[in-house]
């Protein structure tokens, strides 16, 4: 029996100069978490609108990482 949990995504895009080349850069990155009896906040299963916050978060600290590009990590 295979059992699929719903899918909880959003895209990060970054663009600026690379910290390594200088060069303009542009990234993209797929954030994401399930609606699952796994994923919990205080005992209870994660909203969407929780997971999206926390998404959210994710996407500003990897934004503010400065990823630069691909090839200069």
């Amino acid at each position: 029996m295979k059992t699929t949990f719903q899918k909880v995504e959003l895209t990060g895009r970054w663009s600026g100069k690379c910290p390594v080349c200088g060069k303009q850069a542009y990234r993209v990155k797929k954030f994401f978490q399930t609606i699952s009896p796994f994923n919990k906040l205080n005992g209870f299963v994660k909203t969407e609108g929780q997971i999206k916050v926390e998404l959210v978060g994710q996407i500003h600290e990897w934004a503010k990482s400065n990823p630069g590009h691909a090839k200069c990590e």
